[in-house]
């Protein structure tokens, strides 16, 4: 014992004190017939367990508070069966405020006094929350647990100095390989790896031995499968920081990467195509800054990529695409789109003006335009195809034939505006080439135009197609032709109206000329007996004669002129454009002779009920042509114009006529609201002899007539009508110049005062008539006559006379007058010459326009008495005779 401390004895007193502070309740008791009773609680129940001595000194108390779940979880029961042991264990106890706590009870029972009896000494500790940490460690651990066992990822744990301490069951569906192998024979997992990746990792991980590490590499199923693994190891350190274990996760990235070299095999498959792609492709930032360019695009630039990379793009648009492109682009950077399409105009380096067709997108990220990327082609050759295409389409559109491109279905590829306005109206049933036949064209004829065109690659033809009230002739020329991958038709169709007024005209000259070559002979034949037989009346008239006889002559002498007029007409109807040269052409007002020939037949209009309207253009320049023929078309215009109304049912019959100046020339139209002209009939319209009246009625020449004498005046005349509504006769003749009225004016013979003094006269005819009537007259006129029968007896008779007159027929057996008029030329025989008159039956004839050139009157047969005496005497006067 250390000197200094003295030493109490242990009291009741000492040891309720200690207790008190315990942290535990201390208790004694007694276990009578198998139920506890305490004796004895230390005074720390009441801090602990909320109780005091005297409760729980209480019978029952203890087993009352025990949490339900847990009574019979006690030492009671082993105490009953057993005589001498301890326990212990915890369970649930409700202190006094109801209060769920966790009692850790420790209990030693022995024998007691006697047999019934057992003594009890034990302690009570508030272990809650101790046993709340354990508890949550247990989840913990629970959870942990739960998580290795349940996670795709393969959870280990390696003892740095020495084997394999876990791993999780997921080792087993990853390297399909079992865990129990593992845990035998470490190298398994050595085994497991990819023999060109073994050496690879074990080198990286002895370089990071009991360092953090992350390795990729390869395994093999026992199924021979590879799959790629992600291995990552990290260090566990002991209380005193020592590495003593390592723990990692290995997990299964093979469909990454996979995916990874998926998108790696894209991203280079894509960088080819961009690279060897036609097309520019480019990138540019916020800043409008080229970042990417492809070899097109360098290409299409003009510049290599070091040269536009880093540069705006802006520096190589055309001034007129800026606004464009700069508007495109600020829209994209504004987020008001995400994809534009524009066309461009750019400049290279070079001057070369590119027009580019430009489709550009935003490139994002997180929603934040960081750039713009697109693509560039160049369409420069397809504007100008374009232009080049909307230039022939616009010039195809003015073109005045119709012009139509069609598919092998009857659908329009392309058609100009004149063959819309011509196939106006025709209807949906039929397009193109069937649209341009004729209504009339049966099923059959319509298959057979398209077999030719099929079979032959070409079809041409006419036909006519109605317009308004019209039908409009048309020449089509169709042609196929390949165009791209498809067959297409190609149709022309041209109005030939003109054309077929030409070929009408034309075969109505040839009929004319024809006619004339007919006409010439009969009118030679029948204008030498008329000359006669008109001769022979007059001198018979001449003579004393009953009245009777008188009558008789007058009416044979008006007869023959009806028949010399009949002579005439068809004279002038055959006679040659070039003998208006013979005429005399002047300047004419054609107002005038319209007013003039409409009071010729004024009486005639208005007992026929027919109201004529003039409107005549004021002040209308002068034409060109002879007087009375122009005032003879006009007259059988108008008596045509009154027979149509004649034969209409109309109460208000109407005949206009009308004058203007147009470019070609002076214009007149006689109009009639008439029945109109059958087509089958305008066709004839203008032939000879062509006529629609009663026998008698007419003899077809008058408007044959008028054709002729419009034609030798240069200029055109044209019938349109329309049946029960009228016609119309148009009428174009050339201005006058003044030239030829001067030539008019000056080729007018000096007026000469016909001699009465005798004349030397020789008369050169085969007609025997002829002779014998003008030898009566003439000598009956005091003049000497001497006769020849042809050209060669009057050579004879003018070498060894002189004649003051030589009247000389011109068609003649033997020697003609023109061949006469050669000999006399040959021969120098100019006085002769100067002296010699023709006459003849055929005054179209080549011979007349001989002797005119030379100067040489012509008198057309037949003729009167008076007339050849006058033209005699004033011919002999005129030559100075």
């Amino acid at each position: 014992m250390e000197r200094g401390i003295t030493h109490e004895p242990l009291t009741e007193s000492h040891l309720e004190q200690a207790l008190a502070v315990a942290p535990a309740v201390i208790y004694i008791g007694t276990l009578e017939d198998g139920r506890f009773r305490p004796t004895w609680v230390s005074a720390n129940i009441e801090t602990i367990l909320g109780f005091t001595r005297e409760e729980a000194l209480a019978e029952g108390w203890w087993l009352e508070h025990v949490h339900p779940d847990d009574v019979g979880l006690d030492w009671v029961r082993e105490a009953r069966s057993r005589p001498e042991g301890r326990w212990d264990g915890q369970y649930r106890f409700f202190r006094s405020d109801g209060r769920e706590i966790w009692i850790h009870e420790q209990v030693k029972w022995e024998p007691g006094p006697d047999l019934h009896t057992t003594r009890v000494v034990g302690s009570w500790m508030d272990v809650t929350t101790s046993h709340r940490r354990e508890m949550a460690l247990a989840d913990s651990e629970e959870r942990f647990r739960q998580l290795v066992t349940h996670i795709p990822q393969v959870f280990w744990i390696n003892a740095v100095e020495g084997g394999l301490l876990y791993v999780s069951p997921s080792y087993e569906q990853v390297w399909g390989r079992p865990a129990a192998e593992l845990y035998e024979r470490r190298s398994s997992w050595r085994e497991s790896i990819h023999p060109d990746d073994r050496e690879r990792v074990f080198c990286y991980l002895s370089s990071r031995r009991g360092a953090e590490y992350e390795v990729t590499y390869r395994i093999v199923r026992l199924n021979g499968e590879i799959r790629w693994i992600r291995d990552r190891g990290f260090p566990v350190p002991d209380s005193t920081g020592r590495i003593y274990r390592m723990a990692g996760i290995a997990e299964d990235i093979t469909e990454r990467v996979l995916a990874t070299q998926r998108v790696e095999a894209a991203e280079r498959h894509y960088r080819r195509l961009i690279t060897t792609s036609p097309y520019a492709v480019y990138t540019m930032d916020v800043n409008g800054v080229f970042t990417e360019l492809n070899p097109a695009a360098e290409e299409l630039l003009g510049a290599p990529a070091s040269v536009l990379l880093g540069r705006s793009f802006m520096e190589i648009i055309a001034p007129e695409s800026r606004d464009v492109a700069a508007d495109a682009f600020q829209q994209m950077l504004t987020g008001e789109t995400d994809d534009v399409s524009v066309k461009i105009v750019v400049l290279t380096p070079a001057g070369e003006r590119r027009v580019l067709s430009v489709a550009a997108t935003t490139m994002r990220d997180r929603g934040v335009v960081e750039g713009i990327h697109g693509i560039a082609r160049d369409i420069t050759q397809e504007v100008e195809q374009d232009q080049r295409i909307r230039m022939l389409a616009e010039a195809l559109d003015r073109l005045p034939d119709a012009v139509c491109i069609e598919r092998d279905d009857g659908s329009i590829l392309y058609s100009n505006e004149a063959f819309q306005e011509l196939t106006a109206g025709r209807g949906n049933e039929q397009t193109g080439l069937q649209a341009l036949l004729a209504d009339d064209t049966s099923p059959r004829e319509r298959r057979a135009v398209r077999d030719e065109l099929i079979a032959d690659g070409a079809w041409r033809g006419r036909t006519s197609i109605p317009r308004g009230d019209t039908m409009v002739p048309l020449e089509i020329v169709a042609r196929r032709i390949e165009l791209g991958r498809h067959t297409v038709t190609i149709l022309l169709a041209r109005d030939v109206t003109e054309q077929v007024e030409r070929e009408l005209q034309l075969r109505r000259t040839e009929r004319l000329a024809s006619l004339g070559t007919l006409v010439g002979g009969v009118a030679h034949e029948l204008n030498n007996p008329l000359t006669a037989i008109a001769g022979f009346v007059e001198l018979m008239l001449a003579e004393e004669r009953s009245e009777e006889d008188r009558d008789a002559l007058e009416t044979l002498r008006r007869e023959t002129q009806r028949v010399a007029k009949i002579v005439s007409d068809l004279r002038l109807l055959a006679r040659e454009s070039q003998d208006v040269k013979n005429r005399k052409l002047q300047a004419i007002d054609v107002n005038d002779i319209i007013r003039h020939a409409v009071r010729v037949r004024r009486y005639a209009l208005e007992t026929s009920n027919i109201r004529v309207n003039l409107k005549l253009e004021p002040d209308l320049p002068k034409a060109r042509g002879v007087p009375s023929e122009i005032e003879q078309v006009v007259l059988n215009l108008i008596v045509n114009a009154s027979h149509a109304l004649d034969a209409s049912d109309r109460q208000d019959k109407v005949l206009t006529i009308r004058s203007a100046a147009t470019r070609a020339g002076v214009a007149f139209e006689v109009i009639d609201n008439g029945s109109g002209i059958p087509e089958k009939v305008i066709e004839h319209i203008f032939d000879p002899f062509f006529t629609t009246k009663s026998p008698g009625e007419g003899t077809g020449l008058g408007l044959s007539l008028v054709h002729s004498i419009i034609s030798e005046h240069g200029g055109r005349i044209s019938v349109n009508s329309i049946e029960g509504r009228g016609s119309a006769f148009s009428v174009l003749l050339p201005f006058s110049r003044d030239e030829l009225d001067e030539d008019a004016a000056a080729s007018q013979p000096a007026a000469n005062t016909p001699t009465v003094q005798p004349l030397r006269v020789l008369i050169v005819d085969d007609e025997a008539a002829i002779r014998l009537a003008l030898v009566r007259h003439l000598r009956r006129r005091g003049h000497t006559v001497e006769t020849a029968e042809d050209g060669a007896a009057a050579l004879e008779q003018i070498a060894s006379s002189g004649f003051d007159v030589i009247l000389s027929d011109i068609r003649m057996p033997g020697m003609s007058g023109d061949r006469l008029l050669r000999e006399l030329r040959e021969r120098g025989s100019e006085d002769a010459i100067r002296r010699l008159l023709f006459m003849t039956g055929d005054p179209a004839s080549e011979a007349v326009q001989q002797g005119v050139e030379h100067a040489i009157p012509v008198l057309s047969k037949p003729f009167t008495l008076r007339e050849i005496t006058e033209k005699i005497e004033e011919h002999a006067a005129s030559s100075g005779s």
